[in-house]
């Protein structure tokens, strides 16, 4: 009812909405909160997109909004995760793959909020055979890892949002993906994650994974 009273052509959705998407995949009302999830990220995204263009001095007027837009991208992405995965636990893998193509087209559309949650995303699609979709997961994300660890503290004071400001978390996510392209045969996928795994430990620093 909340949803009908205040439709997001009136007003923008915020990262409230995330809760009701929340009740509604648990409901098994899976359309409903797909169409709340695209909306959100639609929103969210051109935030992102809008923020990584910004210098520090730009950045720091803005308060936590950029990580506010990153929050709700890893709620999202955790919970489209494990909806999914609580279907196709139920035996219901169309269900699962319509919260699943969902994810895929918008994170097709904007990289912006990628993060290293999606890895159990990537799960998902191979054990439901979606397996040109979990490669292209992978590679995205491991490119945006790449990406963000190459910029420069200047211009980068969001470098480092899809790991959490951690690179351990980049790290770790790129050592599980590499270990899901080659259980499932992924060789292309898998050299190339590996090119980018030992780009991220060859930047940071020496000490950094004592």
């Amino acid at each position: 009812k909340c949803m009908a009273a205040i439709p997001h052509e009136s007003i923008l959705l915020n990262f409230s909405a995330a809760g009701i998407a929340e009740a509604y995949y648990k409901l098994g009302e899976t359309e409903k909160a797909n169409n709340i999830a695209i909306k959100l990220m639609d929103v969210y995204s051109q935030d992102m997109e809008y923020y990584v263009r910004l210098d520090k001095n730009e950045l720091s007027r803005l308060g936590n909004e950029p990580d506010i837009a990153m929050s709700v991208g890893h709620k999202l992405y955790m919970l489209m995760g494990k909806s999914a995965q609580e279907l196709v636990a139920s035996g219901q893998p169309e269900k699962a793959k319509e919260i699943l193509n969902v994810f895929y087209e918008q994170t097709s559309k904007s990289d912006a909020l990628l993060n290293f949650s999606v890895v159990g995303i990537v799960e998902t699609l191979f054990e439901l055979q979606e397996i040109e979709k979990a490669n292209d997961l992978m590679v995205k994300l491991s490119g945006v890892f790449r990406r963000e660890l190459s910029m420069s503290n200047g211009k980068g004071q969001l470098a480092g949002r899809s790991f959490n400001g951690d690179p351990r978390n980049a790290v770790s996510t790129l050592q599980r993906m590499i270990l899901l392209a080659r259980e499932h045969g992924q060789s292309e996928t898998q050299e190339t994650l590996e090119e980018d795994y030992g780009f991220l430990l060859e930047n940071l620093p020496e000490d950094f994974m004592r």
